[in-house]
């Protein structure tokens, strides 16, 4: 359907999205409601230019796969509540770093790790923090994009298309030891969405990119946005020593002064480079 569409990826999560958000409300809902609806949800974290292209995606495309036609006072339902809109929050999103990511795991109720949104929002976050990936890319994987590296190496992933422009590129999902396997989190979600009847060309998240969001959200902090975890990943990385064009390369900054600019409040505030040079004072002391 959307074949010779430049930015087809990108309809086809808006469609998805707006979808997914219909069937979660109530099967009786007015499609005027369901719009409304909708476009309130998005004002309370997109710009109204941001709500006002969606919704005409929607409008262009969402009949071609269903018999649905947007009502009479669609556009002026959609016009109201984008007046409103907050846009998305302002400053850098906070970092979500490893040990965030650990501590929030250990201490989730066992039958929170036994929900499937929980765990495919999960696998979500550590996916896009092990790759150091922007969200949207991570989202945007389709079923046949995560492949089998090597048993010790873990999966690989192909990204179509990055805010650099390069048309697809390839990352290493790794496998580690212990609970925190990012591998091993995002085989489970690829098993279970094979499991469903999924094929290459399918999604390869079952829920909604808001959905997903609200879940991470739960599951690390309310302030929590899904960029911190680009952000955490790249702090966590220069700060073990791994160079910058590395690091560059791993999430595909196409200029490392923007990489410096990304994470310079993390490193100015991170606690054992602070004290570096008064261990160095105290070890250099106890050898005299």
């Amino acid at each position: 359907m959307l074949s010779g569409f430049v930015d087809k990826r990108h309809v086809a999560g808006v469609l998805q999205q707006f979808s997914g958000f219909w069937g979660a409300l109530p099967p009786d809902t007015s499609s005027i409601e369901v719009i409304r609806a909708w476009a309130k949800d998005q004002a309370s974290r997109v710009t109204k230019d941001t709500i006002t292209s969606k919704w005409s995606l929607i409008r262009r495309f969402f009949g071609r796969v269903s018999s649905w036609e947007p009502p009479l006072d669609a556009d002026a339902v959609i016009k109201e509540q984008a007046r409103n809109a907050l846009g998305k929050l302002r400053g850098p999103a906070l970092p979500i770093r490893a040990h965030t990511l650990v501590d929030r795991l250990r201490a989730a109720h066992p039958q929170s790790r036994d929900d499937d949104l929980w765990k495919e929002a999960f696998a979500f976050a550590l996916t896009t923090y092990a790759t150091t990936s922007r969200p949207g890319e991570i989202y945007a994987l389709h079923v046949g994009d995560v492949r089998a590296e090597s048993a010790r190496r873990g999966l690989r992933i192909s990204i179509h298309g990055t805010k650099t422009r390069r048309v697809v590129v390839e990352k290493l999902v790794p496998r580690v030891d212990g609970e925190l396997d990012p591998a091993h989190w995002l085989s489970e979600v690829l098993v279970n969405r094979i499991d469903a009847g999924a094929v290459a060309e399918d999604p390869l998240w079952s829920h909604p990119y808001s959905v997903i969001e609200d879940q991470v959200k739960g599951i690390i902090s309310t302030q929590a946005r899904l960029h911190g975890l680009r952000r955490g990943s790249a702090a966590d990385l220069v700060l073990m020593g791994i160079p910058i064009p590395v690091v560059a390369a791993k999430g595909t900054w196409a200029d490392q002064n923007s990489l410096i600019r990304y994470v310079e409040d993390v490193l100015r505030l991170d606690y054992s480079t602070s004290v570096a040079p008064f261990r160095a004072l105290l070890e250099k002391d106890k050898k005299r």
